[in-house]
């Protein structure tokens, strides 16, 4: 029953009772991995310019303005990630806040030619420069819900089939 903003270019994907979620789909690899949360190709021009340093606030800064802009227009208490992670044989459900950047708490900054580094009191994020990405480190813990999963050796034998039983019963269908 949550309501769909994922064609909205907001922070979340859904929102259900003042809550927002945003979705991430990811494989688990080591369990603490950098996925992308946010693209700035639009804002690049506001700090492209800047030191590193000042580049880093100035990212931070446009994060937690379009995270408080989503919250207000939605009218959202809260914000979090629902996560589906996937790994051989199962996909894990993982919950986890969707936390402003502490700018005031901005540490371990590591500056090379493609990326900017940085820790705040929650969490740790990367920065892309040539992508204008922003990217989080997403720990899987605290699994709320883990489903066995069967990976299909042939999907498009299965689609075919059904596309066929589809042709069988003559059906037919608009073009797209």
């Amino acid at each position: 029953n949550a309501e769909n903003l994922s064609r909205s270019d907001v922070s979340v994907d859904a929102a259900l009772d003042g809550i927002g979620f945003g979705l991430k789909t990811f494989l688990k690899k080591s369990g603490r991995n950098f996925e992308k949360v946010a693209e700035f190709n639009k804002d690049s021009s506001i700090f492209r310019r800047l030191p590193p340093e000042e580049q880093i606030t100035e990212i931070s800064r446009l994060r937690n303005t379009r995270i408080a802009t989503t919250k207000r227009i939605f009218g959202l208490d809260q914000v979090l990630y629902h996560c589906g992670v996937r790994e051989r044989g199962s996909m894990a459900v993982v919950e986890m806040p969707m936390h402003l950047i502490d700018i005031d708490t901005i540490r371990d900054v590591s500056i090379n030619d493609s990326s900017l580094r940085f820790s705040d009191i929650n969490e740790d994020y990367s920065f892309n420069i040539s992508k204008s990405t922003l990217m989080k480190r997403f720990i899987v813990e605290d699994v709320l819900m883990e489903v066995p999963v069967e990976i299909l050796q042939d999907p498009f034998l299965l689609l075919e089939n059904l596309f066929q039983h589809e042709r069988d019963l003559n059906l037919v269908f608009q073009p797209i």
